[in-house]
Order: C-alpha cells, then structure tokens, then sequence
C-alpha cells in the first residue's frame, strides 16, 4: 500500500510540474506579446510626433515609411534634433 501511495504523490508532483512549466511558458508569451503591444504605440507615437513637428498628415508619414523614404532611425534622429533645440 506504501509503494501505491509513494506513485500517487509522484504522479501528482509530476503533473504539478508540467502545470507549473506550462504557466511559466504562457506568462512569458503574454509578457512578450505586451512589449510588442508597447512597442507598436510607440512606434505610433513617434510616427504622430514626427508628422505634427513636420506639419505632415500621419497617413502620408505612413505612407513615406512604406515606400522606404522614411525610417523609422530618421525619424528617431529628427526627435533628438528636436529635443536638442
């Protein structure tokens, strides 16, 4: 009876295990996928501010983007020229 009881708390402790590595895994993709969340709003941001300071429409800075005359290493130049006025 004491050999059945030992396999029952080794079989829940394994199972605890892969619970516990399971939740681990899902926390670091949510974690992941809430930088990228922050990181598309800032890139938003950047986008929005490089257009007012340029008196642009934020679609035709988009547009730039997508048509490689803009990048997004310009327009984070642009912001520290800006900020050093």
């Amino acid at each position: 009876m004491n050999g059945s009881k030992n396999m029952f708390e080794l079989i829940c402790m394994s199972l605890l295990g892969v619970a516990y590595v399971d939740a681990c895994i899902e926390e670091a993709a949510e974690e992941k996928r809430q930088k990228e969340r922050e990181r598309t709003r800032d890139l938003k941001i950047s986008v929005f501010c490089y257009a007012v300071r340029h008196h642009l429409n934020y679609k035709d800075v988009v547009k730039m983007i997508q048509d490689k005359k803009l990048t997004f290493d310009d327009i984070e130049r642009d912001r520290k020229e800006h900020e050093g006025k």
